[in-house]
């Protein structure tokens, strides 16, 4: 979920009183320590050794400005080494592949990624689940700002498969996707 990245290094910024508009990002963002813990099949990104709690990850806060530096370059760049490094996280921790999930990973992180799959739900439908888990969150708002940013926009990738969500429930969907991949090992 490399949303919770951006997410970690915004409430990161934030908690230090550091905004995405101001000039010492950089310099902030280069000593900041990312790494990874893995539990059981999944990887949660730490800042400094920590991990951070979901309800920090999903402050309204964090939901209203998230969007703001992850349209930073210096984050993305930040980010990208990070994210790519999930493959050796995943080898090194005996995994044969790696599931990442996020907005510009078919276009941006790994293009070349062996397959592609673009999840979509209309606007409310999405706004319905962020309320269904207690989440306030800018769907819509962050859907522009990330679909005209100039930094890896959210685009999906021309050799993806599309999968509208409102039509399955979480199983389905992963059922689909397990096909998918199967069907790419074979």
């Amino acid at each position: 979920d490399t949303g919770s990245h951006y997410r970690a290094v915004c409430h990161a910024m934030l908690k230090i009183g550091v905004h995405a508009d101001q000039q010492e990002l950089v310099s902030h963002l280069d000593k900041l320590v990312l790494e990874t813990l893995v539990k059981d099949n999944q990887a949660i990104v730490c800042i400094e050794g920590q991990e951070l709690a979901d309800a920090d990850l999903r402050s309204e806060k964090v939901n209203e400005l998230v969007s703001h530096f992850a349209a930073r370059s210096s984050v993305r760049n930040k980010l990208l080494a990070y994210q790519r490094g999930q493959v050796e996280v995943a080898l090194t921790k005996g995994f044969s592949g790696l599931v990442i999930e996020g907005r510009d990973i078919g276009s941006v992180i790994f293009p070349e990624a062996d397959v592609k799959v673009f999840l979509k739900a209309e606007q409310r439908e999405r706004e319905r689940r962020r309320s269904a888990e207690g989440s306030i969150d800018s769907i819509g708002k962050r859907d522009e700002m990330d679909t005209c940013r100039k930094n890896a926009p959210l685009s999906c990738p021309s050799d993806a498969f599309i999968i509208d969500t409102v039509e399955y429930n979480i199983n389905g969907v992963i059922d689909l996707i397990t096909e998918l991949v199967s069907k790419a090992r074979s």
